[in-house]
């Protein structure tokens, strides 16, 4: 048998005769293993449109009008024991899932809280300028109530009464106001250009 060109090359390099081939059908084995990176532009241009399409068909106010929740007026007497009132209203309140209670004039609950209390409780630390992130938070310190209470009044003064805020935000000039600060740094989020924490105790 004649041998091939390519066999005595092979021969003449040292190679053992088809080592070459069987090494080139595995490198053609692991190119066909290989799978396609895939188009990461065209995955988000779907998951924009997929994103329009449910603005475009989500109801709306105008579509889907929200009414205003039915309101409930008790009297002084009524409401000298919420619980009982509200019981006594639920058979026609849950038809509605929700209601509006307003209570009588000069109502004036007792706190329930007990500020003397010695038990502790923890507190995340929570950035509100990056609330929107959705990124979990880290661990604060512990307080009792009158600890807490007393840590946040500390902020709320230093919070209005500092020189400089973050632009368009600092607006407050007593605590009742604070709300609106509060969502403005939400809404604004790192556009504000200044990192904002609290000790949340919610939790």
């Amino acid at each position: 048998m004649e041998e091939t060109s390519d066999a005595k090359r092979r021969r003449t390099e040292g190679s053992p005769a088809g080592f070459d081939d069987v090494e080139e059908e595995a490198r053609a084995e692991e190119d066909v293993g290989e799978e396609e990176e895939p188009d990461w532009d065209a995955i988000e241009a779907k998951r924009l449109e997929e994103h329009e399409r449910i603005l475009r068909t989500r109801p709306t106010r105008l579509t889907h009008p929200i009414l205003d929740a039915p309101e409930f007026r008790p009297t002084r007497e009524e409401f000298l024991d919420p619980i009982a009132y509200l019981e006594q209203i639920r058979e026609e309140a849950e038809a509605y899932g929700i209601i509006k209670v307003i209570p009588p004039d000069g109502w004036a609950p007792e706190c329930g809280l007990d500020w003397e209390s010695p038990k502790r409780f923890a507190t995340k630390r929570q950035r509100i300028d990056r609330l929107q992130q959705s990124q979990p938070y880290d661990d604060g310190r512990k307080y009792t109530l009158k600890e807490y209470r007393r840590m946040a009044n500390r902020f709320m003064d230093a919070w209005l009464t500092r020189e400089e805020r973050p632009v368009d935000i600092g607006t407050a000039t007593d605590w009742g106001e604070l709300y609106d600060d509060y969502w403005n740094i939400v809404d604004r989020g790192a556009m504000i250009g200044e990192e904002i924490e609290v000790e949340y105790g919610n939790d």
